[in-house]
């Protein structure tokens, strides 16, 4: 709540939302801490939820901390995560330069830098981050396109080795005469694991790519084990559920969502969440590319479906959150003992889900037949 003076009252409990004119000199305290804010417009949502988890929304470049930005329980010299069961992320929502690696990296490392400073162990950026996503043609896109260990994913290795932290983002890969839409997680030792998109919208570069040909597939980083997806795949319950089988505590989607899949943001990233008992960090891009706009709506969710965080808007913004290890292990549910206990994975029937797992024989919308 704002008051006269600019001033913005202390987060508490659930959600409280401010903005201040740029023209305001205040500070806003996040759950117990002090930060200064001087130059642009910004928003800041604290909110604990069920394990008191500490959250914010920052507009980038836009907050200075005089202190610790929040109650966070892991800082860039911790290494033992598995045992402190805690790490702290950031999702990355902003625009893309197409068809620009160079200047994309640039930007990728000024930020990746700055949220190791302020103790995230994990960035997160958006789908077809280094390359732009809408192409009109395969020939347009395999010119930016790269082998997994090309000039562009050595870049990202480099500056994870430098911030000591992990990096996702994403890319288009190529393979011989094969153009595949990928997501990357790199750490300070090199390349982690990677994701070919097996679900293809007909959209920009999807029209060209081709389908993943991998199965679904966890890797750890110090301690949390990750899935990637990326954007389409996020509509599609069984990709979710087949990385939480797989042992995912986080499931990283970066994305491309454009105008018309609001619903994406508003209702799937909280429903994949509950449905598997994991994190989902859906970050997405913004601004305009080759005539399609992009929606932002980046969301952080926990195990229970909540919403740690969001950008409601389509403006740069960071988010950061904590994520706990333990929270996402435990399956098990007790909201009355005795009485009501919950455990979608122990109660699950996969005998009775027979017919999810039969081919189909559906042609891909814009496709070719023999696709």
């Amino acid at each position: 709540m704002i008051g006269k003076s600019g001033m913005i009252a202390t987060a508490f409990q659930r959600t409280s939302l401010g903005t201040v004119d740029k023209s305001a000199k205040t500070a806003v305290h996040v759950t117990g801490h002090l930060l200064s804010i001087d130059q642009t417009t910004f928003a800041v949502r604290a909110l604990h939820c069920y394990s008191n988890v500490a959250v914010q929304r920052i507009s980038r470049n836009s907050i200075k901390p005089t202190a610790k930005c929040h109650d966070r329980k892991v800082g860039v010299g911790d290494s033992k995560l598995s045992e402190i069961q805690v790490m702290q992320i950031s999702a990355i929502q902003t625009s893309v330069q197409f068809a620009d690696a160079s200047n994309n990296l640039k930007l990728m490392s000024e930020i990746v830098m700055r949220e190791a400073g302020h103790g995230s162990r994990l960035v997160i950026f958006p789908e077809c981050f280094t390359t732009g996503y809408c192409f009109d043609s395969k020939e347009e896109a395999l010119a930016v396109a790269e082998e997994m260990r090309g000039p562009t994913v050595q870049a990202v290795c480099d500056l994870a080795q430098q911030a000591q932290c992990g990096i996702i983002f994403g890319m288009l890969e190529q393979r011989g005469d094969q153009l595949f839409n990928v997501a990357v997680l790199v750490g300070p030792d090199g390349i982690i694991g990677s994701y070919r998109k097996v679900h293809l919208p007909f959209l920009g570069v999807d029209r060209f790519t081709t389908h993943g040909d991998r199965p679904f597939e966890v890797f750890e980083f110090e301690g949390v084990k990750i899935g990637l997806l990326i954007c389409y795949d996020g509509g599609f319950p069984e990709a979710s559920r087949e990385l939480a089988l797989a042992g995912a505590d986080l499931i990283a989607l970066p994305t491309n969502w454009p105008r018309g899949a609001e619903y994406m943001s508003a209702f799937s990233v909280n429903s994949r969440a509950m449905e598997n008992g994991v994190y989902f960090a859906a970050v997405n891009r913004i601004g305009t590319e080759n005539g399609f706009g992009f929606i932002g709506q980046s969301r952080i969710a926990g195990p229970y479906g909540e919403t740690l965080v969001h950008a409601d808007h389509a403006n740069e913004e960071i988010l950061r959150t904590e994520i706990s290890i333990e929270k996402a292990r435990q399956k098990e549910i007790t909201r009355v003992p005795g009485k009501h206990i919950i455990d979608r994975f122990a109660d699950r029937r996969p005998e009775m889900y027979g017919r999810i797992t039969e081919a189909h024989q559906l042609p891909f919308p814009g496709r070719p037949q023999t696709e």
